[in-house]
């Protein structure tokens, strides 16, 4: 996917550090984050699907795992 567009979209329609993008993104993926990295216990891979508005920016879901050592890769659709 193409993360710089939808970083551009998302910050059109919720202005970065706004109380909505707070609670609606940022929030939502540091819960997240937490909730893999419990699922994650184990030791083994997962396979974990977000919406895309996730994905992105410094806050986005890969980026907190990231910091914590965990190693995420994006899967590319073959048509």
């Amino acid at each position: 996917g193409n993360a710089a567009q939808v970083s551009r979209l998302l910050t059109e329609g919720l202005p970065k550090g706004s109380t909505q993008t707070r609670a609606l993104i940022d929030e939502r993926n540091v819960v997240m984050s937490q909730r893999i990295v419990r699922s994650m216990q184990d030791g083994r891979s997962r396979f974990v699907v977000v919406g895309m508005a996730h994905l992105v920016g410094s806050q986005g879901v890969p980026a907190l795992l990231g910091r914590q050592g965990y190693r995420v890769r994006q899967l590319a659709v073959e048509e």
